[in-house]
């Protein structure tokens, strides 16, 4: 089940609601008139192989972004949901998304883009997972 990652706001309101430094408020317009939201989530990455699918997403809980990873089996059976706060893998820096998740192969190895490597320059770099502990 993927949840609603936005909720609407008052557009008068939204400098008084902008000011107080939590992260994901924007603003946008379209036919209807222009409308102000706050981004409760965002995806970042769906990978899989002929064993898994794996869901990557962030919560966003005032000023910080928290990344999980839902796990289905690749018929789409949930099995488990897990924050990636803990990671080896900096998904997050600096309050921005920096790496990717591009690949799972059949050793269930991930390999992602991290667009920000040391400060420096992108790199494609290949994570060994614990993914074999949810075969059953």
């Amino acid at each position: 089940k993927f949840e609603n990652y936005y909720q609407l706001f008052d557009f008068e309101k939204r400098n008084s609601i902008r000011s107080n430094g939590e992260t994901g408020y924007a603003s946008s317009s379209g036919q209807s008139g222009s409308f102000f939201y706050k981004k409760i989530g965002s995806n970042f990455g769906l990978v899989g192989n002929s064993k898994f699918l794996l869901h990557f997403y962030a919560l966003f809980e005032g000023k910080k972004i928290l990344p999980y990873v839902s796990i289905y089996t690749s018929d789409g059976i949930y099995i488990a949901n897990i924050p990636l706060r803990n990671s080896n893998v900096g998904f997050i820096k600096n309050e921005k998304f920096s790496v990717t998740p591009y690949y799972l192969d059949e050793d269930n190895n991930l390999y992602v883009a991290d667009f920000n490597y040391r400060g420096l320059y992108p790199v494609a770099i290949k994570y060994k997972t614990n993914l074999n502990e949810y075969i059953y």
